[in-house]
């Protein structure tokens, strides 16, 4: 069978009733996603990939993208508003339960795997396309079931949803945001690559001589809404990218300026551009005391490196090493 063979009426309807079973918003359906949300915030939270895994695994949020998917191409109305109620139901409970999880978690705070997914960029949309027309094919694989495709869309899915519940909570809204956008991006691209392989394998309605027509504007204006969350998403990559360079450009500048200094740390540091230049804040930790000759060398290292003016301000914490004989 090549991959782009249309596949025969009998597997369609297979397809179509087994994905029609499984967006029910039945009790199953909202006990599976409590519990996925419960388990893929608990592990964001802590910072655990596995936990984060295993959540995603019994989650049942893939089944409604795959019925709206193949809703549009059918043009089947009541499958559409299903999966859209099963949908918005879905990501709402996850959602609400994410909030309460970190509410009740002592101490919980912004960890790696959120940072992870609060900034999206270009190449974020460009796999979720991929995974989508992947999923698709598999889907339309005879003997191969909506479950292990699905996991590859519900990867994309639901831990953005609790890391936008764990971001309200904490109140860090570029958090919320970010992880906000990239579900809405993950959502669209994953629907438009499974149109994409349901039109090619034969999903059309059949009461319509002009189906085929009205395919190409539904997924044409599904391309042109991902080439619009395509240029935030790239200005996101850019941003990054320059904040990573900022930021590599005054370690290394507070790494060489303090050499000399034995056994001096660098804390922390944060950095913050405006119109007329930087503004860094710098905290150190040394047995000897920075005077402002020094703090005058860094901060014109600095503006050498960033070529922009520098508004420098140190904190330094001294301390002095004592032997007990």
């Amino acid at each position: 069978m090549k991959i782009f063979d249309i596949i025969s009426q009998e597997q369609r309807m297979k397809i179509t009733e087994e994905l029609f079973k499984t967006v029910q918003p039945t009790a199953t359906f909202y006990l599976m996603t409590v519990m996925s949300s419960l388990v893929v915030t608990y592990g964001l939270l802590i910072n655990s990939i596995a936990l984060v895994f295993i959540g995603v695994v019994v989650s049942p949020l893939f089944s409604t993208i795959f019925a709206f998917a193949l809703s549009l191409i059918k043009a089947d109305i009541h499958l559409m508003r299903k999966s859209i109620h099963s949908a918005a139901t879905g990501i709402l409970v996850s959602f609400a339960v994410a909030i309460l999880f970190t509410l009740l978690v002592p101490g919980a705070g912004v960890t790696p795997a959120l940072m992870e997914r609060m900034r999206p960029n270009i190449f974020d949309l460009i796999i979720s396309v991929a995974v989508g027309v992947g999923a698709g094919y598999l889907l339309t694989r005879e003997g191969v079931g909506p479950y292990l495709p699905g996991l590859a869309m519900a990867i994309l899915l639901v831990p953005h949803v609790s890391v936008a519940g764990i971001g309200l909570t904490l109140r860090r809204y570029d958090v919320l945001g970010g992880a906000s956008l990239l579900l809405v991006t993950n959502l669209i691209a994953l629907i438009a690559g499974n149109s994409i392989i349901f039109w090619v394998r034969g999903f059309i309605p059949y009461w319509s001589s002009e189906a085929n027509e009205e395919i190409k504007k539904k997924l044409f204006v599904t391309m042109m809404v991902l080439l619009i969350l395509a240029a935030p998403l790239t200005y996101v990559m850019f941003s990054v990218i320059n904040q990573t360079s900022v930021s590599n450009k005054i370690s290394n500048v507070l790494m060489q300026q303090l050499g000399a200094i034995k056994k001096a740390q660098v804390i922390s540091y944060d950095f913050s551009e405006l119109k007329t230049g930087y503004t860094i804040d710098v905290m150190l930790r040394s047995p000897e005391r920075i005077d402002s000759r020094m703090a005058r060398g860094i901060k014109n290292m600095l503006e050498e490196k960033l070529n922009k003016k520098v508004s420098l301000n140190i904190s330094v914490v001294e301390f002095k090493q004592i032997s007990a004989k």
